[in-house]
């Protein structure tokens, strides 16, 4: 039998089937942010909230609420349009970087604005040798 779910609702609990798988990945006590962020980054609050109710590891719940509290509002400086000013042509190359910049300063590699500037202009040189 079918349930009239509305689709928010229905994407919400196909999703915590996911987390739970998630969250296995979660149980170590050495992960980086970078790896907490990646794991938890795709689902809603309100369905890691949920499971996180249930939860009694206590490295998980110490990984959610870093997640919560702190990595998941971590944004860069600059964006595409920098890095076209940098000289990378529009596509992957743009995403790759961006994600690489945020993998650092997520696990503390990039503390500075300055340094996410520098850290930048590095990748995209690297960019434009590989293509030439």
């Amino acid at each position: 039998e079918k349930f009239n779910l509305r689709r928010t609702d229905r994407d919400t609990l196909l999703s915590l089937s996911a987390l739970k798988k998630a969250f296995a990945q979660l149980k170590r006590k050495d992960l980086k942010p970078s790896a907490i962020f990646k794991t938890l980054k795709p689902f809603s609050c309100e369905a890691i909230l949920f499971l996180r109710s249930f939860q009694a590891n206590k490295a998980v719940q110490k990984h959610i609420d870093d997640f919560l509290g702190k990595y998941r509002y971590a944004v860069l400086s600059l964006n595409g349009h920098d890095l076209k000013g940098f000289g990378v042509e529009e596509g992957k190359a743009i995403k790759e970087i961006l994600d690489s910049l945020l993998i650092k300063k997520l696990d503390g590699q990039i503390k500075t604005k300055k340094e996410e500037w520098q850290e930048a202009q590095k990748l995209a040189e690297g960019i434009k040798v590989e293509r030439n």
